[in-house]
């Protein structure tokens, strides 16, 4: 895959996880559970993603691992996990009823 379609992948990402974003976002917000995090599998089936990724296995987890300002954590009992911003995640919770 080459460099360029790597780095749309990267940004876009981090655009999802983005303060602009985020404010606005109320679908990817409302799929935050109660510790912000996000299922990887969410994520991996946004249009853009799927185009950026060219349905190539791996790329998408290889791109969460170079983005500094998301962390990882993996789903028990399964080999999926969920991701979510390092820092202030807790401001973009919405509160549950």
């Amino acid at each position: 895959m080459e460099d360029e379609r790597l780095n749309q992948l990267i940004h876009q990402i981090r655009y999802y996880f983005s303060v602009e974003n985020l404010c606005k976002d109320m679908y990817l917000r409302r799929q935050m559970d109660e510790e912000g995090f996000i299922p990887i599998s969410l994520i991996k089936g946004f249009s853009r993603v799927k185009t950026l990724s060219q349905g190539i296995p791996g790329v998408v987890d290889y791109v969460i691992e170079h983005i500094d300002t998301i962390e990882k954590r993996k789903v028990a009992d399964s080999d999926d996990y969920k991701i979510r911003l390092k820092e202030g995640w807790e401001k973009w919770i919405l509160t549950r009823r």
